[in-house]
């Protein structure tokens, strides 16, 4: 992420995109600038952060990314970022040009997202207790989609946010799809994505969803993905090593990872499996996977949650 704070009067040449909006908000900050600009902003007389999400028109016409963000706006969930406020057209003059987009408010999740948390060494991959309660907000998070009729289309721990009460939030619904939409653009990301997605003939997005799941879920436990879609690795083909010879796809991870056999155990790799299988109609749907053995396992309350991540986090 680009993190930039800006000054409310300031000039904003170098996100011409939000130039003029910035006058509503008494803090204003860059926090995400990769797909589109996000802001952490603060309105004039409270206290409260949110997240402001901006998708500038495209040839003059509404972002189909803005409304697919907004597919989730009546959709409350602890485990789904929530949205405030979502404004379809705004124009503003610039010195330089007129400038149309639209904007969402979210909640704010001031830890950070799920990505940076792996990377930095500060979740314990080794505390399973942790693992299982965060991969449980994932699932009930889903599930509340697919109920609702979207499926992400992009999960990733990148799109995983850990909100102020340090619950798992899923974010970034700019190419979730309903579940019966014939019309799929999202290409997903490279190593996270469903076959199908990757070959562009995804029938069953929810089945989509359960796959990228699985990943988000290895690298939870390993903190490094199961394989790459385009590199051998130790001469390694990592991926048909997952579907045809699952004994040495394991063997290779822990020596790679240089742990133990006590690191793994058959009901998590029964469930990683069965969750990443190459046709979609095989997958555990979300039903069967809550009601395997690894994820019936023990997990942490909310005041729990709190005292061990105020610790990982300190």
């Amino acid at each position: 992420m680009t993190f930039r704070s800006i000054s409310p009067g300031s000039k904003l040449s170098s996100v011409p995109s939000f130039a003029g909006l910035y006058e509503d908000f008494s803090h204003i900050e860059l926090i995400s600038s990769s797909k589109f600009n996000v802001f952490q902003v603060r309105l004039p007389g409270r206290l409260t952060d949110y997240a402001l999400k901006v998708f500038p028109y495209k040839d003059g016409k509404i972002s189909r990314h803005f409304l697919n963000e907004i597919m989730i706006a009546d959709i409350k969930h602890p485990h789904i970022i929530a949205i405030h406020q979502k404004r379809k057209a705004l124009r503003h003059s610039s010195s330089i040009n007129s400038i149309k987009n639209s904007t969402v408010l979210f909640e704010f999740a001031p830890y950070g997202d799920f990505s940076d948390l792996i990377n930095s060494g500060k979740l314990s991959n080794e505390d399973e207790t942790l693992l299982r309660t965060y991969f449980h907000h994932l699932v009930e998070g889903v599930e509340c989609l697919h109920a609702h009729g979207v499926c992400h289309l992009d999960l990733k721990p990148e799109n995983l946010l850990l909100g102020v009460d340090y619950k798992l939030k899923i974010a970034d619904f700019d190419v979730c799809v309903k579940k019966d939409n014939k019309e799929i653009f999202s290409k997903g990301t490279k190593n996270y994505r469903a076959p199908e997605i990757r070959n562009r003939n995804c029938r069953d997005p929810e089945a989509a969803d359960i796959f990228s799941m699985g990943i988000i879920l290895f690298i939870m436990k390993f903190r490094h993905l199961p394989y790459s879609e385009d590199l051998l690795i130790d001469g390694k083909n990592f991926y048909n090593l997952m579907l045809e010879e699952p004994y040495e796809f394991w063997n290779y991870h822990l020596k790679f990872s240089h742990k133990g056999c006590e690191f793994l155990n058959d009901d998590f790799c029964e469930l990683f499996l069965g969750m990443t299988k190459p046709k979609p109609s095989d997958r555990l749907t979300i039903e069967m996977i809550k009601n395997t053995k690894w994820y019936q396992g023990e997990i942490y309350d909310e005041n729990q949650l709190k005292k061990v991540m105020s610790i990982y986090l300190s």
